[in-house]
C-alpha cells in the first residue's frame, strides 16, 4: 500500500533545499557588483585601455568613464588577474561607502583560499593606529564574464587623507613594472629603495638625504632615532609584520613615507594574501621565530631587505617599547578571542558570493602555487587561519617575554 507519509522527510529536505537556494539567490543578487566593459575586449599590461565602469548595489546603479589594466607581480601568474581600473569621473562618487576618484585596485583573492587575509591586516593596522587602505568586497564582471569575488581597494598614494603628512612615498619591493627612481640603501647598498610617489615641488634629492640620514643613525649607537623616525611606527610594523609572518615582510611592499617633519614613518601596509600561515614559502607556515632575520638574509630567490630591523633589534630601548607594545595590545587587539572574533567578522558579508567564486576558481581543497596545504572546506579554512593565529601569538609572547 503506498504510503505518502514515508515521502514526508524527502519532501522537506527539498523543501527547505528550494528555500536556502531562493535565499542564496537572493543574497548574491544584493552583493555589490561591478561590470566592466573593455573597449576592444583585450586587457593590456602597464598600459590603461578605455572600458565603462559600471558600479551595483541594492540601492544604486551608476556608470562612469574608466581604464583599466593589468597589475601585479608573480600574482600574474595565477589564473585570477588582479588589475588597476581608473575612475574618469571629474567628481569623486561615492558607492559602499568610499569615496572613488582616479587609480583603484581590483584585487584578486586566489592563493588566499579565505579570501580575507588583506582585509584583515589592512583592520589589524589601522586599529593599532596607522593609516590603512580602505576597501569593499564587490563581484566582478568583464565584458559579461563572471570572474568572481574581489576586492575594490585604495591604491596607496599621496592623495589620499590619510597620507596627509607625507610628502614622499617610498618602498622596498621588486624592481619590476614601471621604472621610477631608486637610490641606494647606506647599510646595505646592494639593496634598492624605489620611488613610489613624491609630491609636487619636493626634491627627491631630500628624501635620497633623509633615508641615509636615517640609517647613519641607526648604525650610531649614540644618535637618538626619534629625531629620525617615527618610533610609534616602526615599532608597530615590526610587531605587525612578525605577528603576520609574511614571506614578503620587510623586502617586498615595505612602503614608507617622509613627513613634513622631515622625519620616517613605516606603513602603509600591502599584499597580505600569503601571510598568517599561508605560504611555503621561506618558513610562511610555521607559527615561530623571527622573520625579520629570513627577510635580511641574502638569497639568490628574491630582493632581500636592508639590515634595519636587525639593527634596531640590538637596540635596548627599541626592544623595551615593542615588549611593552606588545603586552597592551595582546589585552586587546590581538586578544586570541578578538583575533578568532575578526576572522568571523570579515567572512561572514562574502558568504553569499563564495559559491559563485569557488564554482568560477574551483581552489577549496586543491593546491595552489605558494599558497599553504589546503583544508577539505572553506570553514576549514577560517578554522586553521583562526588557529594559525592563536599559535603566532602565543610563540611571540614566549619570545618577546625572554627579552
Amino acid at each position: 500500500m503506498f504510503r505518502f507519509t514515508s515521502f514526508l522527510p524527502l519532501i522537506c529536505i527539498i523543501l527547505i533545499s528550494l528555500v536556502v537556494l531562493s535565499c542564496n539567490q537572493q543574497k548574491s543578487a544584493d552583493f555589490p557588483s561591478i561590470k566592466l566593459f573593455v573597449s576592444g575586449g583585450v586587457i593590456q599590461d602597464e598600459k590603461k585601455v578605455d572600458c565603462s565602469i559600471e558600479l551595483r548595489d541594492r540601492i544604486q546603479q551608476q556608470t562612469i568613464k574608466g581604464g583599466i589594466e593589468y597589475r601585479g607581480s608573480s600574482s600574474k601568474l595565477y589564473p585570477k588577474k588582479s588589475y588597476t581600473i581608473r575612475f574618469k569621473n571629474e567628481k569623486a562618487i561615492q558607492w559602499q561607502g568610499l569615496i572613488l576618484i582616479g587609480d583603484w585596485v581590483l584585487y584578486a583573492p586566489y592563493a588566499d583560499r579565505s579570501c580575507i587575509r588583506n582585509t584583515l591586516a589592512q583592520f589589524f593596522f589601522g586599529a593599532m593606529g596607522h593609516y590603512s587602505t580602505s576597501s569593499v568586497f564587490t563581484e566582478l564582471y568583464i565584458n559579461n564574464e563572471y570572474m568572481g569575488l574581489y576586492e575594490l581597494r585604495e591604491k596607496i598614494d599621496l592623495d589620499k587623507p590619510g597620507l596627509k603628512e607625507a610628502k614622499c612615498i617610498l618602498k622596498i619591493d621588486k624592481t619590476t613594472g614601471k621604472k621610477k627612481q631608486k637610490f641606494s640603501s647606506v647599510i646595505n647598498p646592494d639593496i634598492a629603495i624605489l620611488e613610489h610617489d613624491v609630491a609636487n615641488g619636493f626634491e627627491f634629492n631630500a628624501a635620497i638625504q633623509r633615508v641615509h640620514n636615517f640609517e647613519k643613525a641607526l648604525l650610531d649607537t649614540t644618535k637618538d632615532l626619534s629625531n629620525y623616525a617615527d618610533m610609534d611606527s616602526f615599532v608597530d610594523y615590526f610587531l605587525f609584520s612578525e605577528f603576520a609572518n609574511s614571506p614578503d615582510a620587510y623586502r617586498s611592499s615595505c612602503y614608507f613615507t617622509l613627513l613634513k617633519d622631515q622625519r620616517i614613518a613605516m606603513g602603509p601596509i600591502w599584499d597580505y594574501d600569503l601571510a598568517f600561515g599561508n605560504s611555503t614559502l621561506y618558513k610562511g607556515l610555521s607559527t615561530q621565530g623571527w622573520r625579520y632575520a629570513i627577510s635580511e638574509t641574502q638569497s639568490p630567490y628574491y630582493t632581500a631587505a636592508p639590515k634595519w630591523w636587525s639593527n634596531l633589534y640590538r637596540n635596548k630601548s627599541f626592544k623595551t617599547a615593542i615588549s611593552k607594545r606588545w603586552v597592551q595590545l595582546r589585552q586587546s587587539l590581538f586578544s586570541a578571542q578578538n583575533m578568532q572574533r575578526m576572522v568571523d567578522r570579515f567572512a561572514d558579508p562574502i558568504q553569499p558570493a563564495l559559491a559563485n567564486n569557488f564554482k568560477k576558481w574551483p581552489i577549496i581543497g586543491k593546491q595552489v602555487q605558494w599558497a599553504a596545504p589546503p583544508q577539505k572546506s572553506y570553514k576549514g579554512e577560517l578554522h586553521y587561519l583562526k588557529q594559525w593565529m592563536v599559535q603566532r601569538a602565543n610563540w611571540m609572547d614566549r619570545a618577546i617575554g625572554s627579552f
